[in-house]
């Protein structure tokens, strides 16, 4: 029903968007534009080299309020992932490396 008139109720509406209704315009814009994001972008320089190290800079940060407290938990989460993925690595590592030195024990 409305897909044989889809272009004339565009006109329409941009018709009335250019008329002035408010309502018309903030409809087709809200269409048109991208969203905007939700959170703005935040730069910090994480420059330490461990986890606690940089948890310690993200803390400082937020007391200079440099961040809001919801960026830095979010950073804080952030981190505390990165920081779970290296030990799953290094654990691996190790756990491989034991099983070289078991294998190699029980060739010998």
């Amino acid at each position: 029903m409305i897909e044989p008139r889809k272009k004339e109720l565009l006109e329409k509406a941009i018709e009335m968007a250019l008329g002035g209704d408010q309502q018309m315009l903030r409809l087709l814009l809200n269409r048109l534009l991208p969203t905007p994001p939700k959170d703005d972008m935040v730069d910090i320089a994480l420059t330490a080299d461990s986890p606690a190290k940089k948890s310690d800079q993200i803390i400082e940060a937020l007391n200079n309020q440099d961040l809001t407290p919801a960026d830095a938990m979010n950073i804080m989460k952030t981190l505390a992932f990165q920081a779970k993925i290296y030990d799953t690595t290094e654990v691996r590592q190790l756990i491989e490396e034991i099983k070289d030195v078991i294998a190699k024990k029980h060739l010998i």
